[in-house]
């Protein structure tokens, strides 16, 4: 995103002592959601105690680059939909290693690519609940049910799977195997990762594909969901690039819950 030159002249205006950022309260309406804004994407954290910013390095060695650039990373830009390729499926199935009368949750369901594969699998007794937000992906996946020859049972839900105050799962439905390649590349991603996390069963099976916003240690949400893969101690497994994000590396991540 780009900085606007009233913007710039109240940064430098702003003081600075260390990794402290002192803030102003003459500043603009518009300028101040922009600057904080800033400081949140430069990983700035308020301390009550301080009454200023603690940033995660030196102020003036943070601010530079916006500053010489004009220009700073936008904190959540548009999720990108990763479009599951033939090898990157199968790879996920085998990871998932169906068994019968298995429960799957696939929260971010799309045209269904996954749902699909895992009812042509056939596995008897295995069920999965598909969550879809496009009204014509979640039709396309209801109209399945109707072929009543499957040994799989799909429950097809319409809605948004990251807000659990809008979407409910079936009661009493327990998922022992998530199968979660979110849309990628903002908070939208970190969300569903994490609540695919909540309503898997202990000692079920967890198969995702993740970005690097994962990475992103300003994100309260990407920073629980790091952690929950190092306390399982997480397989990773590197994916081929794709044409949206030439320079992303994506990974296909399994564990087992504890």
């Amino acid at each position: 995103m780009k900085l606007i030159p009233e913007a710039i002249d109240d940064i430098l205006n702003l003081r600075a002592i260390g990794n402290r950022l002192y803030w102003s309260i003459t500043l603009s309406k518009k300028n101040k959601v922009l600057i904080k804004k800033i400081i949140k994407v430069l990983g700035g954290k308020w301390s009550y105690l301080g009454r200023c910013y603690l940033m995660p390095d030196s102020v003036v060695n943070l601010f530079r680059k916006v500053l010489e650039t004009g220009e700073f990373p936008d904190l959540y830009p548009n999720p990108i939909f990763y479009e599951c390729p033939d090898d990157v499926l199968s790879r996920i199935l085998t990871l998932a290693n169906l068994q019968p009368n298995d429960v799957v949750l696939e929260p971010t369901a799309g045209n269904g690519k996954i749902v699909f594969a895992v009812r042509d699998a056939g596995i008897a007794g295995v069920e999965c609940t598909a969550v879809e937000l496009d009204w014509y992906g979640w039709r396309e996946i209801e109209r399945s049910n109707e072929n009543k020859k499957h040994r799989v049972k799909i429950h097809a839900i319409w809605g948004d799977f990251q807000n659990p105050r809008r979407l409910r799962l079936p009661a009493g439905k327990k998922y022992n195997v998530v199968l979660c390649v979110p849309p990628i590349w903002n908070e939208t991603e970190i969300r569903i990762l994490n609540r695919a996390y909540d309503e898997l069963e202990p000692d079920g099976r967890f198969i995702g594909v993740v970005s690097p916003f994962l990475e992103n240690t300003s994100h309260p949400s990407a920073r629980r969901f790091k952690k929950i893969l190092d306390d399982h101690l997480a397989y990773f497994e590197e994916l081929p690039k794709i044409d949206e994000i030439p320079d992303v590396k994506m990974r296909i991540v399994s564990f087992v819950k504890i």
